[in-house]
């Protein structure tokens, strides 16, 4: 479809996870275009406006959009828009060609971990956490949770090495790196933070996204390409969905 092309591609990947997620809460198309509701930490109003069938301006109230860039919240309307035109098949096709690798990956993973004994998968395990500074403060951090102060140490560690690995001893990521960068920082809070918030632990969850946010502010990138922006606004969502389910 035409309209990816208008996005950057974390922006057009997350707004296919929303689709997929099922945050496209309603939405209406007429002649003029589409106007509907997408979910996040509240509820977005989304409006696109089509000329001959194709995507013309777009509007959404989220605050990532409020500075003139095409979010996440539009591109899960466009997606359900192809899904009802039929073209979402064509649309996502290498992304199903994606999952289908992952799925065969997993399988072959699978097979060899059948084979492999207990004492090579530990041998191994020690080389690759001890070659991996990010890989050993997250494989601490999976093992020991019992202890929230010593999980937001290990959250800490990992971030700080994330930092390290992408910045280096510069102490700067350039716009080539931003967006892979931006990528691992959602993914912490789509899937490291949201997990937390569904064990009932607020207080760590908040800990580490207020980290993040520190580490964040103290960061030199080039980010040119809006990816701090979009990182914001899914700590925005986030600190959102933390307010909803603690009770002040």
């Amino acid at each position: 479809m035409k309209w990816e092309k208008l996005f950057a591609t974390q922006i057009v990947e997350r707004g296919y996870e929303y689709y997929c997620e099922g945050m496209v809460d309603s939405f209406e198309v007429t002649v003029e275009g589409i106007h509907g509701l997408v979910m996040g930490s509240e509820e977005y109003d989304v409006s696109i406006s089509l000329v001959q069938g194709d995507v013309d301006e777009m509007s959404c109230s989220c605050p990532y959009a409020r500075s003139g860039k095409h979010c996440k919240h539009m591109a899960a309307m466009l997606f359900a828009w192809s899904s009802q035109t039929g073209d979402l098949e064509r649309t996502s096709k290498w992304r199903i060609d994606d999952d289908g690798d992952f799925q065969s990956r997993l399988a072959e993973i699978d097979g060899l971990a059948e084979e492999a004994d207990s004492e090579t998968v530990r041998s191994f395990l020690k080389g690759v956490l001890a070659a991996d500074e990010r890989w050993y403060h997250r494989f601490c951090q999976t093992v020991k949770q019992d202890d929230e102060e010593d999980e937001l140490l290990d959250y800490r560690l990992i971030l700080d090495a994330l930092v390290h690995e992408y910045a280096g001893d510069g102490g700067f990521i350039d716009y080539k790196e931003a967006g892979d960068f931006a990528n691992e920082l959602h993914d912490i809070l789509d899937e490291d933070v949201a997990e937390l918030i569904e064990k009932g632990k607020y207080r760590l969850a908040f800990a580490v996204v207020n980290h993040l946010l520190f580490v964040l502010n103290d960061l030199a990138i080039d980010d040119s390409g809006g990816e701090i922006d979009m990182v914001a606004d899914t700590i925005y969502e986030t600190w959102g969905r933390l307010l909803l389910n603690v009770n002040l």
